[in-house]
């Protein structure tokens, strides 16, 4: 799926893998649960970042 015009588009979940190297950790910590409530209740506000897996038609999360 190649979007050249840099608009949104669905991928279904399944086609999204994380980024092994993201030099950001995750905490299970209070704030991390604020998080979870908004994301429960107001959706997520900004769309993910993914980038191609070269030979693929799978994606790997960035951001």
């Amino acid at each position: 799926m190649k979007n050249t015009m840099k608009k949104p588009v669905a991928i279904p979940a399944e086609k999204l893998h994380p980024f092994a190297g993201h030099p950001f950790k995750v905490k299970d910590d209070e704030e991390m649960n604020t998080l979870i409530e908004s994301v429960q209740t107001q959706g997520i506000l900004s769309p993910l970042i993914v980038r191609p897996i070269e030979n693929t038609d799978e994606y790997e999360v960035i951001s």
